[in-house]
């Protein structure tokens, strides 16, 4: 599945998009869009860039920020599930390895 399918599949078709770079000072900048196309040229910017490349999943209302009360639309149900040593805070995330935070997945 190329780019512009994968994101037809997940965004809904109303809103804004949001492309996110994230540079190697875990900097993230967000850019907000109005169509897949746009999304893919800010994309191939911030990997131009050398930048690691993230999308929102949520459409927006306004291009302003993603927050829950500026979200439109979810096309898709995602699970983001922290694991592994956060060397930033110096702590455990909410599971030291992936085996632990499957084990909780599937209590739940």
């Amino acid at each position: 599945m190329q780019t512009k399918e994968f994101l037809q599949s997940v965004w809904s078709d109303q809103g804004y998009y949001c492309i996110c770079g994230k540079d190697q000072k875990n900097i993230v900048t967000p850019k907000f869009v109005n169509s897949i196309d746009e999304a893919i040229t800010v994309s191939s910017k911030f990997l131009d860039d050398k930048q690691d490349v993230y999308f929102a999943c949520s459409s927006w209302i306004e291009p302003t920020e993603r927050k829950s009360l500026n979200a439109k639309e979810q096309r898709t149900f995602w699970l983001d599930i922290d694991c592994g040593f956060d060397s930033k805070k110096r702590k455990w995330k909410d599971y030291e390895t992936k085996d632990q935070a499957l084990i909780a997945l599937r209590a739940f």
